[in-house]
């Protein structure tokens, strides 16, 4: 299987050539197509947050970690809510359940090579980008979600390619090869749970274009 610079550089080819074909043949704005480049780029490393010692896994729950308790709170002071004492409890609750709770749930819930490499996963790359963009262009909101999606697909396909040795002159495969590209994983439970999750996103993405959300 290919190593993290590997899919690091394999995924931002890929993520550019998007973010070029969105500018210049889809007639999208630059902005839009460099946003379209970082979250291909960004994907292109997600499937191997599975590994317990990876890079990756470590750079996404920082970024999380910094990220998603202020989000939290940006959103809570829109609605009104401007106690300082709560507001900065719920901060450090949130930072502290990323670092350590749910870092470890994550570890023990995944394994290497399970259903965070597999093609319901990338869907769900797809599904979460396309909700959280706040614009009202369907098109960009479209074409930011495949952009990950791609991003992410790359990183399965490099997997699969690596997975596959064609020195002196035969073809022979290694014992990871179709576990990229694969709709399921040895574990029941991570199975229907990754489908049950890609089921909920496709679920949020119709209340939200029937604006029930």
């Amino acid at each position: 299987m290919g190593n993290y610079h590997q899919h690091l550089i394999f995924g931002y080819l890929v993520a550019l050539v998007t973010g070029v074909i969105g500018y210049f043949l889809l007639g999208f704005d630059l902005i839009y197509c460099i946003i379209a480049c970082m979250l291909g780029t960004f994907a292109a490393i997600l499937p191997d947050l599975d590994h317990d010692q990876s890079t990756p896994l470590k750079e996404v729950f920082n970024v999380a970690a910094a990220i998603v308790p202020f989000v939290i709170i940006t959103a809570m002071m829109e609605r009104g809510f401007t106690d300082m004492v709560y507001l900065t409890a719920i901060f450090g609750g949130a930072y502290l359940f990323i670092r350590i709770i749910a870092i470890f749930m994550f570890k023990r819930l995944t394994t290497h090579r399970g259903m965070f490499h597999s093609v319901p996963a990338l869907i769900i790359v797809g599904q979460i980008i396309y909700l959280m963009y706040f614009g009202n262009d369907f098109k960009v909101r479209l074409f930011l979600a495949i952009a990950g999606a791609l991003g992410f697909l790359s990183h399965l396909v490099l997997d699969e390619v690596s997975s596959v040795d064609f020195t002196g002159g035969k073809v022979s495969k290694n014992k990871f090869f179709g576990t990229a590209l694969d709709f399921h994983s040895k574990s029941m439970f991570a199975t229907g749970f990754t489908y049950v999750l890609m089921l909920g996103f496709f679920c949020l993405i119709f209340m939200k274009h029937a604006g029930l959300i």
